[in-house]
């Protein structure tokens, strides 16, 4: 229903009445929102007017504005509520963004006796009720009898009470667990830790029929994806679609060698490079070769060099040490391949760079398989799985080599030493 403005009934028309001063109060006091100044502090402001009884519709600080709440007479004093010195409590739909929420699994809005003042929730997809549908994403924040929602910005990290895990938004607004692509330190990250690890770590697939992408997944639940897909996973055929965070699948391109345990088929699964094969290695042949025999070592090679740790160059004839403790195998084919596990007591290591140790086959000058030392690593006692292809069906030697990451690092002695080895066809 239409209504004027009260100026106009507070002051009539010139000539036709006098101004209405008990109006022009009234209308001054409630219709005009009134600053408060940066120093000024709400609970020592008197709000309503000691003549009318009337307050200001709207109070203003910091640039934000508050709206009165004539039905509340409880909410605290907060960054949302101002309350005044006469108990008049001032809301603000502006909200200071979390540093944490409660959870990010909570799909059902809560009933209000549910909740208290201050909880906060991080909407996942699929959140429902009256005030949630439709947020998904968006940080819900309760503040006294209401609901407000904040979007966080791109980057911001948030800490989820429930799963103690930090997550973050990325660029696609996606909120991510973890620190996005950061180096961590060597032995930083338990297993325990790792998506979908339990006392191993192996990526298990559900089977690898399914075509249209389930709905609603939770992490780290995973699929190869089937033959003839659909929808979100349509032209994906093969590739693995990986649950990192519950709602979304992540569809990964498998490089060979990459390994899947398949749930349906009860197996260990390889990517050759064009399709899954189930993993039906043989056991050919296997040996331990171990000793308890001191050595110290005595850096071999070009004098003063040392190897800086590159995935991509062999170490070959810097500054090293080959172990005594040899290994003799032989392998049927060139299609064999010769696992070798290696443990290692280096004691008195200091190392000021990353060092490198690895595989020495016969007298070949540079490594046939190898792997960092992080000059990080406090561990003296350093176990290592080395993959080898067999290189033709001859007897050969295998022996441990250690080569410095810089001049100046130095280890005391070799001690216990042990090579585990087989062949597999």
């Amino acid at each position: 229903m239409p209504f004027p403005h009260e100026v106009i009934a507070a002051w009539p028309t010139p000539g036709t009445g006098d101004p209405d001063r008990e109006l022009i109060r009234a209308m001054t006091t409630r219709r005009f929102a009134y600053a408060l100044a940066d120093d000024e502090v709400a609970s020592d402001f008197v709000a309503k007017d000691p003549v009318s009884g009337v307050p200001p519709l709207n109070l203003i600080q910091f640039g934000t504005l508050y709206a009165y709440d004539e039905t509340d007479s409880t909410t605290a004093p907060s960054d949302v509520c101002l309350v005044t010195s006469d108990a008049c409590r001032y809301k603000s739909g502006s909200v200071k963004l979390p540093d944490s929420v409660l959870t990010y699994s909570t799909t059902a809005q809560p009933a209000d006796v549910d909740v208290s003042d201050g909880d906060t929730f991080l909407l996942p997809i699929g959140a429902t009720g009256a005030d949630w549908a439709g947020k998904a994403g968006q940080i819900a924040i309760r503040k006294g009898a209401r609901w407000y929602f904040a979007i966080s910005p791109i980057g911001r990290g948030l800490y989820v009470e429930d799963e103690d895990a930090r997550y973050y938004r990325n660029a696609s607004g996606v909120w991510t667990a973890g620190s996005g692509s950061v180096t961590l330190a060597a032995n930083a990250v338990k297993i325990t830790n790792v998506l979908g690890a339990k006392a191993s770590f192996q990526i298990k697939v559900e089977n690898q029929t399914t075509n249209a992408p389930p709905v609603s997944p939770v992490a780290p639940v995973a699929y190869i994806i089937g033959p003839s897909p659909t929808g979100a996973w349509a032209a994906h055929a093969g590739k693995l679609a990986y649950c990192l965070v519950d709602g979304l699948f992540t569809i990964i391109a498998p490089e060979e060698g990459d390994e899947v345990w398949d749930k349906t088929q009860n197996n260990k699964y390889v990517f050759n490079g064009t399709a899954w094969a189930v993993s039906t290695s043989v056991v050919f042949a296997q040996g331990v070769a171990n000793t308890t025999t001191s050595l110290t070592p005595t850096y071999a090679g070009v004098t003063g060099t040392y190897f800086p740790y590159t995935q991509t160059v062999a170490p070959d004839t810097q500054g090293h040490v080959d172990d005594t403790l040899t290994a003799t195998i032989t392998a049927p084919n060139t299609s064999a391949k010769i696992e070798i596990y290696v443990s290692v007591d280096l004691t008195g290591m200091s190392l000021s760079a990353d060092s490198t140790i690895g595989i020495r086959r016969d007298s070949e000058s540079a490594l046939c398989a190898w792997w960092p030392i992080r000059a990080s690593n406090s561990a003296q006692f350093i176990q290592r799985k080395f993959i080898i292809a067999a290189l033709d069906a001859s007897s050969h030697t295998y022996k441990i080599a250690h080569y410095r990451g810089s001049a100046s690092d130095t280890h005391g002695s070799f001690l216990t030493r042990e090579l585990v080895w087989k062949v597999l066809v």
